[in-house]
């Protein structure tokens, strides 16, 4: 999986901003102290996050730590999710050090994540899939917190710091936060391997090599194109379509293209959410086989009567992808 680079997508500087670092700048656009330990949350904001134990970790850096500032930066899903955090930042004692930012617009949510000097992603119990937050926050060149769950295990230790759900979550994750603040030798390190793994491995252009790779091995097409440009199907009139090369996003399931694919795809779950599904039951994993469906369709990499097993649900499910259409059929034993 790859993603835009955030320094290249995030508001541009002004002549106001001289020589100052984007973490400079974005600091100062939004608000948050130059001098600032900033700690960021990215992303829809559900308990699965552990919001809870990232909060009472800010609490006990803020010990030691005064300048301790935590950013959430996303929506919340359930209002009352959002009204136990802010009484729980309270009774630790930092409402004055958490920032509940709400959902912004992608330039801005790219800035926000310049500003941080560490970003936590913790996921648990773990939806076994890839987090484009986690990914922007890499590109961005930020040390990671992520839970210990297999799904995450490749990314190297020199920027990434795993930490088990369990009842030493918080103090570990603090303990590595103080580690951070402290040693801004450390932490600059840190950085400059996050940045070096996503130019390395993340970026747009790997990721559409990769999957050209991986369709030229299953068509037999070699280096050859899979298909003229010109033949590709065109989406419908009226409409530009989705970009194959990119990340999820809340507004992907808006796209009729997209919606009527997923809703092919899963016509169990389309039934029992009514007729605006897949909107208010978005999932990125219906999101990756339908992306992955329109893909190989659009470059005509696809046999009449392809058949293919998606893990995108538990148990695995069977489908049958033609040019007109998809059918789905039950898990076998």
């Amino acid at each position: 999986m790859g993603v835009a680079d955030p320094r290249r997508y995030a508001p541009a500087a002004s002549a106001a901003d001289d020589d100052d670092t984007p973490a400079d700048i974005a600091r100062r656009r939004h608000g948050l102290q130059p001098d600032a330990f900033v700690v960021g949350v990215f992303g829809i904001a559900d308990p699965i996050k552990r919001l809870a134990s990232i909060l009472r970790a800010v609490a006990r850096l803020a010990e030691r730590v005064p300048s301790a500032l935590l950013i959430v930066v996303g929506r919340f899903l359930d209002e009352e999710y959002r009204l136990g955090l802010e009484r729980l930042a309270r009774d630790l004692r930092i409402a004055g050090r958490v920032r509940f930012l709400r959902q912004v617009a992608r330039g801005d949510f790219n800035q926000l994540l310049l500003a941080c000097d560490a970003v936590v992603n913790l996921r648990f119990p773990s939806r076994r899939q890839m987090s484009a937050t986690l990914l922007r926050a890499v590109a961005a060149g930020k040390p990671v917190a992520v839970t210990d769950v297999s799904d995450w295990d490749h990314f190297p230790t020199s920027f990434c710091y795993r930490v088990r759900a369990d009842d030493t979550e918080d103090t570990k994750l603090a303990e590595w936060l103080l580690g951070l603040a402290l040693d801004p030798k450390r932490a600059a390190a840190a950085s400059r391997a996050a940045r070096e793994h996503y130019l390395g491995h993340g970026t747009l252009q790997q990721m559409s090599d990769r999957y050209r790779t991986v369709i030229e091995e299953l068509t037999g097409l070699g280096a050859s194109p899979v298909l003229p440009p010109a033949a590709a199907p065109e989406p419908a009139a009226g409409r530009p379509g989705l970009r194959h090369n990119k990340a999820c996003e809340i507004e992907d399931f808006r796209d009729p293209e997209l919606a009527e694919l997923i809703r092919d795809i899963f016509p169990h779950v389309a039934a029992a959410s009514g007729a605006r599904f897949p909107a208010g039951a978005e999932d990125r994993k219906h999101w990756e086989l339908a992306m992955s469906v329109r893909a190989l369709r659009r470059l005509g990499a696809l046999r009449p009567e392809a058949a293919a097993t998606s893990r995108a649900s538990s148990p695995p499910i069977s489908i049958s992808i033609r040019g007109s259409g998809t059918k789905r059929h039950p898990p076998s034993c």
